[in-house]
């Protein structure tokens, strides 16, 4: 059955049943077998009138209230997930990474005074513990070195 029901009354419910539900059905079936639908929704989007319904729902609380929904519920780490494990997000991830757009960034961003002095810091505390362990490796190898040679003139200390 297509048609609510609302109003109370064993009189209306009889004349509902009897009247207005087979015609409410045959409406349905005749806008289902010629295609009325797919007609009329054809020239609503000829018309803008879908366009002017979309930008009303982007500019009402509808979408916030979704996301929110989507957020709360969980149900937007399941859609990540399916869109991450699909193989199409692969050949996007591929395409990204060739192209130029982001290569101009990584070179943007390589060229900042703030990576630039990041790496001159690091590059600088890594020498640092490069000689720190060439030193102690030094002094360890002299002390080797230098009990050997005191074996060797048999004056140990």
């Amino acid at each position: 059955m297509f048609v609510d029901r609302r109003t109370p009354g064993k009189l209306f419910d009889t004349a509902f049943g009897t009247f207005v539900v087979p015609v409410v059905d045959r409406v349905v079936t005749l806008v289902i077998e010629r295609s009325l639908a797919e007609r009329i929704t054809g020239e609503l989007l000829a018309a803008g009138t879908v366009d002017r319904i979309a930008d009303q729902i982007l500019r009402s609380p509808l979408p916030e209230r979704m996301i929110n929904e989507l957020l709360e519920s969980g149900e937007l780490d399941r859609i990540v997930a399916e869109v991450i494990d699909n193989p199409a997000s692969d050949q996007v991830v591929d395409r990204i990474l060739v192209s130029e757009e982001l290569q101009r960034v990584v070179r943007h961003i390589v060229a900042s005074p703030e990576v630039r002095g990041a790496l001159a810091e690091s590059s600088a505390g890594m020498a640092t513990e490069v000689a720190e362990q060439v030193r102690s490796r030094a002094v360890l190898a002299d002390a080797r070195a230098e009990r050997a040679a005191r074996r060797l003139l048999r004056r140990e200390s």
